[in-house]
């Protein structure tokens, strides 16, 4: 009864953990994996969303200058108000910006919308992040072909559906977000915590090259995350993280369930030994009667 009992306690037990070890280490591998897959796409969209529009400004100062520009000598170009002004109102409204300014040689030629910024981004970026009075974030771009230049504001709304987008198929607790050089977030996050701090720490990861490992994240939770910068938007960068506690649950559960089948099988086991045990020893007893 103990021998056979035994043999198969053990072999649950070695079964049980085997099985649960597998599980996590798999879960654990497809967690970094998919931390890492989400941070590089978002960083690649958002590269793909500044510079078209990058693209369509340059095309349309191109535009600009085959139409309405009049060479007058000295290296010097004049402009037709009447055929440059509907196009800035035009192009600013197809691209969905908030505010545009046409200019040559830094002297004002046409403005639309609100007023941009006065900062501009700084190559290699080719867009800056600024604040309006009322605390909303917008994105700052500037063209230039030869003296004529561009400058563009647009608002947060396409960088941040990119990131509100069922936490990118990764998790429930998954979450990923924009973080600007200094620290803030430019993305909603989901702790009410002082972000400000704790993303520098975050930031530094970024910036050493770290894309997936396991550590505690911006709200004290241990967590797979990944980090990637986003050099259109100078020295931002995008991050994501996933609950570790979320993400190795199955394994957990597999745990509980096999726990559960053990136990049932073992007094299965125990009840079988013991009419198998009473089975061979009646023999032996009516034989040491017999003697």
């Amino acid at each position: 009864l103990l021998t056979f009992v035994g043999l198969l306690v053990g072999l649950a037990v070695v079964l049980t953990t085997s099985a649960h070890k597998t599980l996590r280490a798999n879960l654990e591998d497809d967690a970094i994996r998919h931390v890492s897959l989400a941070t590089r796409s978002r960083e690649q969209t958002l590269t793909q969303l500044f510079e078209l529009r990058q693209q369509r400004a340059e095309g349309f100062l191109a535009t600009v200058v085959s139409y309405c520009g009049e060479p007058t000598g000295s290296r010097r170009v004049g402009w037709v108000d009447t055929c440059f002004v509907p196009m800035v109102e035009d192009f600013r409204q197809s691209e969905s910006a908030v505010g545009s300014l046409l200019t040559y040689r830094n002297r004002a030629l046409k403005s639309s919308g609100r007023r941009v910024a006065r900062e501009t981004p700084v190559q290699p970026a080719l867009a800056r992040v600024v604040r309006t009075p009322d605390g909303a974030i917008e994105y700052v771009m500037k063209a230039k072909r030869g003296d004529l230049a561009l400058t563009l504001q647009f608002n947060d709304d396409q960088v941040t559906r990119l990131f509100l987008e069922d936490g990118g198929g990764i998790g429930r607790s998954a979450e990923i977000y924009l973080l600007e050089a200094n620290g803030q977030f430019l993305t909603p996050t989901t702790h009410a915590v002082d972000k400000a701090v704790q993303a520098q720490a975050l930031l530094a990861r970024c910036r050493s090259g770290a894309d997936a490992f396991i550590d505690l994240d911006f709200g004290n939770a241990r967590s797979f995350q990944s980090f990637r910068p986003v050099p259109v938007l100078g020295d931002a960068c995008v991050g994501a993280r996933l609950r570790y506690d979320e993400t190795l649950a199955p394994a957990d559960r597999l745990r509980a369930v096999l726990i559960e089948r053990v136990i049932w099988f073992v007094v299965a086991a125990v009840l079988l030994s013991l009419i198998a045990a009473h089975w061979i020893s009646a023999p032996v007893r009516r034989l040491a009667q017999a003697a």
